[in-house]
């Protein structure tokens, strides 16, 4: 064979010997991406199956939840006891559910039941937080709506749960003023009472403004005028005519008006009333006080909580309780904006309800009342 035949030949082996070693090494990666390309249709198909069965179970959660919510006790409780409440106060009561109401802080305020009226022209603010948790509720809670009750202004809040409150809240609740009510005592409770004008105590504080002091002197037709801060004596005993004003004041409680009032102090029989001032010791026959007295009311609830000193059953199975209440004048004055009374209103809410004056009451104030419950 010649050279050339053999050279030929040899070239036309090594062609082939390298075809079958390409073959040989792109066979794995042929399998390897049929494999792949196997496996990623194998999770398409699987995924497309599986996005309807998603969006049906998605559907049907939500569907359930809707359901759970509606069928669940509490809820049912609560949208009883909301119901109840507009019966029995609408319309003679506004009864807002859910409202959201600016703050003194200027925070907005989530308010769950608001119950709004006006007693003796005194707008009365009652606010109803439910909680409707698994257990007790706890102190912080009740602190916090404590807080919300001052900032609102409100006049008596009741907080509603169904698994009562722990013995810190409760602590609290008595502390501040707070109602605490489960949804069984919710739901027995007669909501009216909440409006009623004898439930109320009236706690008014008065001023004395521009106060004048006029005496006559004995055997003259016309007054004199004094300051108040003249001393002056009545069988011996020395004083300010403030001193004697402050006296006949008193005496007069419960004003029986407020506004332009004037005082008078007769001299009476054996006595002596003399006066010492710019004209020096003279004698005179009366004093005459005049002045302005502006009031402002502030009103508590008796239906709060107190110590009970005595109960007594009457017929028609009513019960009259005495309850002795602890009034603390710096928290109300927090609580409260208080209204200014015209002597209109003074009339009028002296026949409506029951008064108490706390102009001198340093802080706390014990009261003792009588009230009747079926």
């Amino acid at each position: 064979m010649s050279s050339k035949k053999l050279a030929a030949k040899t070239r036309v082996k090594s062609a082939a010997r390298k075809q079958q070693v390409a073959k040989k090494a792109s066979a794995p990666r042929a399998v390897a991406k049929k494999a792949i390309a196997k496996k990623a249709a194998t999770l398409t198909s699987k995924s497309a199956k599986k996005s309807p069965a998603k969006k049906a179970s998605t559907s049907t959660v939500r569907k359930s939840g809707a359901k759970k919510a509606s069928s669940n006790p509490q809820w049912q409780q609560y949208e009883k006891l909301i119901t109840k409440i507009y019966q029995q106060l609408a319309p003679t009561a506004e009864v807002a559910h859910n409202r959201r109401i600016m703050g003194v802080s200027g925070r907005r305020r989530q308010i769950d039941v608001l119950i709004s009226q006006d007693i003796s022209n005194f707008p009365i603010r009652v606010v109803l937080e439910c909680k409707r948790y698994t257990r007790p509720v706890t102190i912080d809670k009740v602190e916090a709506f404590a807080q919300k009750l001052q900032d609102m202004k409100a006049n008596l809040g009741v907080m509603i749960s169904p698994q009562g409150f722990d013995g810190g809240a409760r602590a609290v609740a008595s502390q501040k003023g707070v109602i605490l009510k489960t949804f069984r005592d919710a739901q027995e409770t007669d909501w009216s009472e909440f409006i009623e004008a004898g439930n109320w105590l009236a706690l008014t504080s008065f001023e004395v403004q521009d106060l004048r002091v006029y005496a006559r002197l004995v055997g003259a037709a016309d007054e004199v005028e004094f300051t108040p801060e003249t001393r002056m004596s009545i069988d011996g005993n020395e004083g300010t005519l403030n001193d004697l004003f402050a006296s006949l004041y008193d005496q007069k409680k419960p004003l029986p008006n407020i506004g332009l009032t004037s005082f008078t102090a007769e001299l009476s029989d054996g006595g002596q009333i003399s006066g010492i001032g710019e004209q020096g010791k003279v004698e005179i026959s009366h004093i005459s006080f005049r002045c302005n007295i502006k009031a402002k009311k502030y009103v508590i609830s008796k239906l709060l909580g107190g110590q009970v000193l005595e109960s007594v059953e009457n017929e028609g199975d009513r019960k009259a309780e005495t309850i002795t209440f602890v009034i603390d004048k710096d928290d109300i004055l927090q609580k409260q904006l208080g209204i200014d009374l015209t002597p209109e209103d003074y009339q009028r809410d002296r026949q409506a309800l029951t008064q108490f004056d706390i102009t001198n009451t340093k802080r706390f104030l014990r009261l003792g009342i009588t009230r009747s419950r079926n």
